[in-house]
């Protein structure tokens, strides 16, 4: 329901076999204290008790609106469809199996002011959600962003810890495939307003061997020589699509990162010779902005730098 001079925040579920975990995380959305709040949820095609388990929530709380999908649409298309299906001028990404302190968005909404996007500390759990000892700023470097350069080669912002405005998306959907919808989203936000950091926990981040995507590092399965090779194929391929996207989509009047994304763009098509010092010199002059997430030690940022002649990113 929508509380007076209190925008709509729209918190964006995307569920699949999800029966596990999703009631606690329920319970944590149903207790957020800010009052003015919808959640709209997109289960895609789930075979487990998901589906029952929603319909429970959401016959007996108004403000739950449950979609289901006839085919499965994957982890990208579904949250794009919830998106499209909500209805506030705010944006909260929200998995299915963590767990939100209940000022998280009231926190947020305080903190974005005139900026596009805001993002919080999480904790790293494991599936009973029992801290780690490990937080995504112990790992990745959080603060504030207003240069899509930051965002370019590295991304640890993660769905989960986002509030952002809806409008920042005009014209960005449908997500492209090539990269995480959230690190489009951050991409965008970086130059449609800028990022704000909130330097507190809270998303209790459970990770298990469900996880489609881990924190930072993204989940893994063994493969043989020939799928990793058709594996490293398409890796390389998205990098240079993403790159190739950010160069369009950042606009002309930010001139200094403009030039820098043409030149990488330009670095990225190819490893002869000339793409590879032009590539190695980008990342030496723009090092600052490009490794900007990364917590690491000059030298070890001077050493990613020289690997660049040889590899993409």
């Amino acid at each position: 329901m929508q509380a007076a001079n209190q925008p709509l925040i729209s918190v964006v579920m995307a569920t699949y076999q999800g029966e596990k975990f999703l009631a606690k995380q329920l319970d944590s959305l149903l207790s957020q204290t800010y009052p003015s709040i919808e959640i709209v949820i997109c289960d895609d095609a789930s075979t487990d008790g998901t589906s029952l388990l929603l319909a429970s929530y959401g016959a007996i709380h108004s403000n739950i609106r449950i979609y289901q999908n006839k085919e499965n649409l994957g982890y990208i298309g579904n949250f794009e469809r919830a998106i499209t299906l909500s209805s506030g001028s705010l944006i909260a990404l929200c998995d299915q199996d963590d767990y939100w302190h209940p000022e998280k968005l009231a926190i947020q909404f305080a903190s974005l002011g005139e900026a596009a996007l805001t993002y919080c500390d999480s904790s790293i759990c494991d599936d009973d959600l029992h801290p780690t000892g490990q937080r995504v700023s112990t790992i990745s470097r959080c603060h504030n962003y207003t240069s899509c350069l930051e965002q370019a080669v590295f991304c640890r912002i993660y769905g989960n810890t986002m509030l952002f405005k809806k409008s920042i998306l005009q014209s960005a959907l449908p997500f492209p495939t090539v990269l995480p919808h959230d690190w489009w989203i951050a991409f965008l936000a970086a130059h449609r307003g800028g990022i704000v950091y909130v330097d507190q926990v809270l998303v209790e981040y459970r990770q298990h061997p469900g996880n489609l995507i881990g924190a930072a590092t993204g989940s893994s399965r063994s493969i043989d020589r020939e799928e990793q090779a058709a594996a490293k194929e398409k890796e390389v391929s998205n990098i240079r699509e993403r790159m190739a996207l950010f160069y369009a989509t950042c606009p002309a009047e930010f001139s200094f990162e403009k030039k820098a994304l043409e030149q990488l763009n330009r670095s990225y098509r190819d490893f002869s010779l000339a793409s590879n010092f032009l590539r190695l010199f980008c990342f030496f002059r723009y090092s600052k902005w490009l490794l900007a997430v990364k917590r690491r030690s000059a030298i070890r940022k001077w050493l990613f730098c020289l690997k660049m002649f040889v590899k993409i990113k």
